[in-house]
């Protein structure tokens, strides 16, 4: 699948920029539905340094959200695979 004009809405740090590039381009919803499904609440797909990040600090952000008691991580070999939008 084509992602419109190479690179006109690739961002690397952004996530939320990309998401908004796509939600421009004509159709998106039918032609981009890994972005569609995750256009819920201010939801988007994270970016690759987004990803990164995310992933160089996973004990961190584990520690503290299984502190809030809010969500229990739980380890499984999915937890190695991350989509991100670029």
């Amino acid at each position: 699948m084509s992602y419109g004009k190479r690179n006109s809405w690739r961002n690397t740090l952004d996530g939320a920029k990309n998401m908004a590039a796509v939600k421009a381009i004509a159709n998106w919803g039918t032609n981009y539905p890994a972005f569609k499904h995750w256009d819920v609440k201010g939801f988007y797909i994270p970016a690759k340094q987004e990803v990164r990040t995310i992933f160089n600090n996973y004990t961190t952000i584990k520690t503290a959200v299984e502190k809030e008691g809010e969500i229990r991580f739980f380890q499984s070999p999915f937890n190695l695979y991350f989509f991100g939008s670029i």
